[in-house]
């Protein structure tokens, strides 16, 4: 965590959240922030971490499975004709 310049943001929590907080913060002996500043910074890990589509196609071996078509199927207007009748 680099603390070299910190903000301060308000939460508004509604009293649920708030208890199971506090509860959270003292299991793990630590502060309510530093519970909170932990939960974010693993949670925009995991939005780093999130694959486009492309990439997912290309993990799931989806892409140029196809055999004995035109590499230009998509812009050739050959292949397109009728397509938006």
């Amino acid at each position: 965590m680099n603390n070299s310049h910190p903000n301060s943001l308000n939460l508004v929590l509604n009293s649920d959240m708030e208890h199971q907080l506090k509860e959270a913060a003292r299991q793990a002996q630590k502060t309510e922030q530093e519970i909170i500043i932990e939960a974010l910074e693993e949670h925009l890990k995991k939005l780093k971490k999130s694959p486009n589509c492309y990439a997912l196609a290309v993990e799931l071996g989806v892409i140029g499975i196809a055999e004995d078509l035109p590499a230009y199927l998509s812009t050739n207007p050959d292949y397109l004709k009728g397509f938006d009748q």
